[in-house]
């Protein structure tokens, strides 16, 4: 099944039989998430699922960067008055959490028949992290920047973390809030290998053709079994209760007062309460 429909902020490519690419098409913002890329991927994913035909699906990033995470602009615009109503605040959260579109890609990813890889290079922030983490085959380059520490919130979303890189280290990468390299990365076993950034494209292309020579009931067969193994260690009870914890660390102070300044001020002023909270990085407006 051809995709010819036109898109705003990604680009689809069909480059060989089976084989879909989805890239990240908002280079002069780095890449940065919204609600309309992300529906615009579940619309994607949506298809290649009913396609019996599709077998690998590649999300990767045009420019420098795979993703900047979520934009600011649209997280000033998306954000509730924690002032006047809390409670708004909280199912607002929920709502995100467990039922809007970026849950609902999340889940997707986990569950389609099709064999999703994340192609990693520049830095990958926060959801854009989450987003790429939660597919099945995760490759970056070495010197990829990996960084996870949520705009307002706590928690760790589907990274599955405690299953992958350990308790120490999950700990590490929530406390600390630093990035780490996709060298680094493939170290730990957060992802599963990196390359020198020249290789990248290769290497993943090369994953996809392999993947793509098995029949799909194989490849779906295989991927519910691994995925059935972590469900019953409890994954998928974890991601709930992460999805809890980041809600409600919306209602603290800290969110509180990020959200007021976001609500109030400039782009500017939101990035100056970042890099006071966390990242050290610059992002594009």
């Amino acid at each position: 099944m051809s995709i010819k429909q036109e898109y705003t902020f990604i680009k689809v490519e069909q480059p060989e039989a089976g084989i879909t690419v989805i890239t990240l098409n908002r280079p002069e913002k780095r890449n940065a998430l919204n609600r309309q890329t992300i529906e615009e991927i579940g619309g994607v994913l949506e298809t290649l699922q009913q396609d019996l035909t599709a077998k690998v699906v590649i999300l990767k990033g045009t420019g420098p960067s795979f993703s900047s995470g979520w934009d600011l602009n649209a997280a000033r615009d998306e954000s509730v008055d924690v002032r006047n109503d809390p409670s708004k605040v909280m199912f607002n959260e929920l709502d995100i959490q467990f039922f809007g579109p970026v849950a609902k890609v999340l889940r997707m990813l986990w569950e389609s028949p099709v064999i999703s890889i994340a192609q990693i290079h520049g830095y990958a922030i926060e959801s854009a992290l989450a987003l790429a983490l939660t597919c099945d085959l995760v490759f970056a380059a070495d010197d990829a920047r990996l960084f996870w520490r949520p705009l307002g919130g706590a928690g760790m979303l589907w990274h599955l973390w405690p299953w992958t890189i350990g308790l120490r280290k999950t700990k590490e990468m929530l406390f600390m809030g630093e990035y780490i390299t996709g060298k680094e990365a493939a170290e730990m076993d957060m992802i599963n290998r990196s390359v020198a950034p020249e290789l990248l494209d290769g290497e993943v292309m090369k994953r996809a053709r392999r993947i793509a020579e098995r029949p799909r009931e194989f490849l779906y067969l295989d991927k519910t079994a691994v995925n059935t193994a972590f469900e019953a260690m409890g994954m998928r009870v974890t991601c709930n209760s992460a999805g809890l914890s980041d809600t409600l660390s919306h209602l603290t102070t800290p969110s509180v007062e990020l959200a007021n300044k976001s609500a109030e001020g400039t782009i500017k002023d939101m990035r100056e309460a970042l890099d006071q909270r966390a990242s050290p990085l610059t992002r594009g407006e």
